[in-house]
């Protein structure tokens, strides 16, 4: 994937992807510094946008770690906010993304 997707569906629910303005912006959404953050009571991600010291490779990986969040909420998966296993999934479904073939 070469670009961030506008909205996307899981399930029924279609989420919504917005890029933030900068990093003061996402602290006031998360309380913490972050590339990312996925709100499910939104059903939307919000995502820092390349600047001169955030690549795209960041965002991209970062987009996909958040989806991974958004997947296992919507199964009603237990560690939907498990960082290890979610940042392992991202990684891994992003790497399927890029590299399939057919």
């Amino acid at each position: 994937m070469k670009r961030i997707p506008k909205s996307f569906q899981l399930g029924g629910h279609t989420f919504q992807v917005k890029l933030v303005e900068d990093e003061e912006e996402m602290m006031e959404i998360t309380g913490v510094p972050a590339y990312g953050v996925f709100i499910p009571d939104r059903l939307t991600i919000y995502l820092l946008p390349v600047s001169k010291t955030l690549k795209k490779s960041v965002v991209i990986q970062t987009f996909w770690h958040e989806w991974s969040h958004a997947l296992l909420w919507t199964l009603g998966h237990k560690d939907w906010t498990n960082e290890k296993v979610v940042d392992q999934m991202g990684h891994l479904v992003k790497q399927f993304n890029d590299t399939a073939t057919f």
